[in-house]
């Protein structure tokens, strides 16, 4: 997320651990940053638990890890996710169930959700194939695929997430 300073409008840089509350906080007083935070629109606003990697929810890029470390892929169809909003921040893992014992998650970055929808699985446009990092590859086949990973039909409703990468993609044991 880019914060703009209020008076300038010139953007802040970020260390990708600090919230937007503690930056504010350190740039203005108190009351100054309650009035600028609370007139931010809700996207923007984060609690603590979002803004620290430890406690942010994780999601899972193990069957298309290629595509999203190579930037291709910028938006993703999951079956659950029905609470996500636009805004959150997420921590992109390589694979967040089924870990042996020992086992670790890599961390893959952080991630913006910049638009969150519902639809049918069999509603993906050209486009949309594209934005989940298969270009040219035909949308029936890509239900076809999902179907066959997920276990599900092409009629079911899934939730379609798009997001954008927040901080250089690296891994780091978690």
């Amino acid at each position: 997320m880019i914060l703009y300073d209020p008076e300038t409008g010139a953007p802040i840089p970020s260390d990708g651990q600090t919230t937007q509350w503690g930056r504010l906080a350190t740039l203005l007083e108190l009351d100054e940053a309650l009035r600028i935070w609370a007139s931010l629109p809700p996207e923007l606003r984060h609690s603590r638990r979002q803004a620290h990697p430890s406690v942010m929810r994780r999601i899972s890029f193990a069957w298309t890890e290629a595509a999203f470390l190579s930037g291709s892929k910028t938006q993703t169809r999951r079956i659950a996710w029905r609470d996500l909003e636009g805004g959150t921040r997420l921590l992109a893992v390589r694979k967040s169930r089924g870990l042996k014992k020992g086992e670790r998650q890599h961390i893959l970055g952080q991630l913006w959700v910049t638009h969150v929808r519902r639809e049918r699985l069999d509603a993906i446009t050209l486009d949309d194939v594209a934005a989940e990092g298969s270009p040219g590859l035909h949308p029936d086949a890509f239900v076809k695929r999902f179907c066959r990973f997920t276990r599900c039909t092409p009629s079911t409703v899934v939730t379609v997430i798009s997001f954008r990468l927040m901080e250089p993609r690296e891994y780091i044991a978690a």
